[in-house]
């Protein structure tokens, strides 16, 4: 199944909805709840798989770092990471995984993403 195929079932599985940015990135709108939506993006890595990222919110100066810390491991795919002062939620689905199980990781990246941005910031950003 390609990229795209794969991304559209997935995203049908959760209820959300997709857009393809090019060949190799796909966007998908994960419903949270009946008020709560949160973007994450799908690259299309080929042999190294599909990366799933979605931005939570901008570093705040009071961030907090151990809980963060402690946040990784409760999740089965979702991780959080810091780049260049903004707080990213990452996952990845390993070569041949099939809609249901990417549905699952973008559902949960996106549910943690929009979790630690309403707690940071008290919004709906993304």
């Amino acid at each position: 199944m390609d990229f795209s195929t794969l991304m559209q079932e997935a995203s049908k599985i959760i209820n959300g909805s997709f857009s393809e940015y090019d060949e190799n990135t796909s966007i998908i709108i994960v419903p949270i709840d009946d008020h709560r939506f949160q973007t994450v993006f799908a690259h299309d890595e080929n042999e190294q798989g599909i990366k799933f990222n979605s931005k939570s919110c901008d570093s705040t100066g009071d961030m907090p770092y151990k809980e963060l810390m402690h946040e990784n491991a409760v999740h089965k795919y979702a991780r959080l990471e810091l780049e260049n002062d903004t707080l990213f939620v990452t996952g990845r689905a390993l070569p041949g995984s099939e809609p249901a199980g990417i549905a699952s990781m973008l559902s949960e990246v996106g549910k943690v993403a929009d979790k630690w941005e309403h707690k940071l910031t008290g919004k709906d950003v993304n």
